[in-house]
């Protein structure tokens, strides 16, 4: 099987549609242009994840995120969001950054801050629960997946979702 090799790079909540969330950022009040290189793309739960992380997420699962606030330097820019189950220290989508500067650095500026305030209720994002495989690839299933035979074993009843 040609995925059987492939394990979780990290567990998240993929955008659905980036695009929407890059024009949502421009339309927040105070928010700096966008910098070069531009992400809008997910929101890590777990980086690295053990195979019991994968199998106890809710693979596949449609989630909404709630923007609660921005930040931005002149190397990152991020959505704060609530959190939703584990998704780190800072729950953020690092939204871009300039060359060379990995979008981890919205951890740090998160931290920072400053973090300005989004109204609640403002800015809820459709986003899907799944994995980044050692492939490169959005993973919603575990059927045909390292984990799939873990999950059966604990009974999980989402393997088709």
């Amino acid at each position: 099987m040609e995925n059987a090799m492939k394990t979780a790079v990290y567990l998240a909540a993929f955008v659905k549609d980036c695009q929407g969330l890059m024009a949502a950022w421009d339309a927040v009040s105070g928010t700096p242009a966008l910098l070069p290189k531009k992400y809008a793309h997910h929101s890590t739960s777990i980086f690295r994840p053990k195979s019991k992380d994968v199998t106890d997420s809710p693979i596949g699962e449609d989630v909404v995120l709630e923007v609660c606030g921005w930040a931005a330097d002149d190397k990152a820019q991020a959505f704060a969001i609530l959190p939703h189950g584990r998704f780190g220290k800072y729950p953020h989508i690092s939204m871009a950054t300039k060359p060379g500067v990995p979008p981890f650095h919205s951890n740090e500026l998160l931290e920072t801050g400053p973090v300005h305030q989004v109204p609640k209720g403002t800015l809820l994002i459709s986003a899907r629960f799944g994995y980044f495989d050692t492939g490169g690839n959005e993973v919603f299933s575990l059927v045909g997946t390292p984990y799939e035979e873990q999950a059966a074993f604990e009974g999980w009843s989402s393997l088709t979702a």
